[in-house]
């Protein structure tokens, strides 16, 4: 029954991107946190059937209009050599499928950034889809602080005692993700949109209603007790600030944070707990010998070493982390589970899957996209699409810094991570004619 309401789903997306290509991202950013994995034989989300029927509308919508000559392709072709790994890489693998799965969930997220970059076309599409992100990031936070606060014991939380700190005293927001950093590695790509828009904003209900989502979602951040997410947010914060804030703002904005943190680190309410939690987070890491985590990813780190060692041109083939990984760590260690699907570094789980060739392809692909944006970035008058472009570069790169600590590029991380990318190369391509709208016959 699950699997034909998606199907309708997926086609009704597919018709809707066929008429108004934009209105498909808005459909894909509005039903992203929810991915309910589906069994066919193998495990297909319903994330991937809406982005098929997407993708399938777009591309009917180009040939109704004829209007391939005026569709920007260097997303594609650049994305050549690292799929090209991909495919390499199995000639290690031992089962051609995972590396056919593996290619499959890349070229969603290439063909993604290719759609969003080409299907926004104005101003105004531009500022739907953040709208769309930020209110999004708002509910699933809203429900992260939710889980939180209500603690281990709740109904809502129940069986998850692997998602709680300190001998089980406190919960981990995790919303609709299933896991607290997969969870922060979303809301790190909206917070810096909706610090953004809160600057640009003129009316005072503006401001109120985008401080109050940015307030939102940094919270559910923090409950998240992710310290790479946290570190990330607070690295592109300290710039996003010194760019975009006016120094009055600036003052009235560090008053606020000083009553709030005051607030917190006071309060003797249902937020004692997740302060003494915060503190206890952040004071353990000056002893890295007692923190679990911090040994946890040395252990991953040197785990990936001895496996890039085996194959360290083409590695072991895509998808074929969990299959090998046991091969190459001692299951007497108390955390092994834990890195039993993948290496907690998106960085090293690409070397160790494809070798030197698919990691510096991959660099070179992600460098292409924010060069591009940067480029943009720079080109661009004051005004808008200058700020948002600063917001999306800020998310983008948040993204990166977490994945040193995790893997967030498959389902609804990797899907928000390439709408992000797309949107900041469509306002990057207004750069050469300094505009709110391009001068193509495709989109509407």
């Amino acid at each position: 029954m699950l699997f034909f309401f998606i199907l309708v789903m997926a086609v009704a997306a597919g018709i809707i991107t066929f008429y108004k290509p934009w209105y498909g991202l808005m459909v894909i950013v509005l039903i992203n946190p929810v991915d309910i994995p589906i069994e066919l034989g193998i495990t297909i989300h319903t994330n991937e059937f809406i982005l098929a029927g997407i993708f399938a509308g777009w591309l009917l919508h180009i040939l109704r209009r004829k209007a391939g000559a005026s569709i920007s392709r260097p997303e594609l072709f650049l994305a050549a050599p690292f799929i090209a790994a991909l495919l390499i890489s199995a000639l290690n693998a031992y089962e051609i499928s995972s590396v056919g799965k593996q290619i499959l969930r890349w070229l969603q997220l290439i063909i993604l950034v290719w759609y969003a970059a080409n299907a926004l076309r104005s101003e105004r599409h531009v500022k739907a889809a953040i709208l769309a992100l930020i209110i999004t990031g708002s509910l699933v936070s809203i429900l992260g602080i939710i889980q939180t606060l209500a603690g281990p014991d709740s109904a809502m939380n129940s069986g998850l005692e692997l998602l709680t700190l300190y001998s089980g005293t406190t919960m981990r927001a995790y919303s609709t993700f299933g896991h607290p950093n997969q969870f922060a590695g979303y809301i790190i790509l909206v917070i810096p949109l909706a610090f953004i828009q809160f600057v640009e904003a003129r009316q005072y209900w503006e401001r109120f209603i985008l401080g109050f989502a940015a307030v939102i979602m940094i919270t559910a951040l923090i409950f998240t007790f992710t310290r790479g997410a946290w570190l990330a947010v607070f690295l592109v914060g300290l710039v996003l600030i010194y760019m975009n804030v006016p120094k009055k703002l600036l003052w009235i904005g560090a008053l606020l944070i000083a009553i709030t943190s005051t607030v917190i680190l006071l309060n003797q309410g249902p937020l004692e707990k997740a302060r003494q939690a915060v503190l206890k987070r952040v004071s353990s890491l000056g002893h890295p010998e007692q923190e679990d985590s911090v040994s946890f990813r040395k252990v991953c780190f040197t785990t990936a070493v001895k496996m890039f060692r085996q194959h360290p041109l083409i590695g072991f083939g895509a998808g074929e982390y969990e299959r090998n990984i046991r091969k190459h760590f001692d299951e007497d260690y108390y955390a092994w589970q834990a890195m039993d699907k993948h290496i907690h570094n998106l960085y090293l789980q690409i070397l160790v899957e494809t070798g030197l060739l698919g990691l510096f392809s991959f660099l070179l692909l992600i460098a292409y996209y924010f060069t591009t944006i940067i480029k943009g970035f720079f080109r661009l008058p004051r005004g808008y699409p200058r700020q948002a472009l600063s917001g999306l570069i800020a998310g983008g790169i948040a993204f990166l810094i977490h994945n040193n600590f995790d893997v967030l590029t498959i389902f609804a991380r990797g899907i928000h991570f390439g709408i992000i990318i797309g949107l900041g190369l469509a306002i990057a391509r207004w750069a050469p004619v300094q505009t709110g709208r391009c001068n193509s016959p495709v989109g509407g």
